[in-house]
């Protein structure tokens, strides 16, 4: 997990984060070689800053990101991934 947030370090100043958490496989310590890495982000800017952050992240990690914000979590699944979340920043 350490190695994962020091990777983003970089990633999420360029793009002013201000809070972000790993969830699903990697938070669970499940993770495959393949597994994408879920990430929950606190940024500011819009949906397509969110699209760059996540592109960039990818290309950090040279695994397949999926970025969700805060406030974009589905009320469905938000228990079940804020009960899992790992805070990284």
């Amino acid at each position: 997990m350490d190695r994962l947030a020091s990777k983003l370090a970089p990633v999420f100043r360029q793009f002013g984060v201000t809070r972000a958490s790993i969830f699903g496989s990697w938070a669970r310590g499940e993770q495959k070689k393949c597994s994408d890495v879920d990430l929950l982000a606190e940024i500011p800017g819009s949906l397509l800053d969110v699209a760059r952050l996540e592109l960039a992240a990818e290309k950090r990690l040279r695994k397949s990101v999926d970025v969700l914000t805060y406030g974009g979590i589905d009320p469905l699944l938000k228990n079940r991934i804020l009960g899992e979340e790992v805070r990284i920043i």
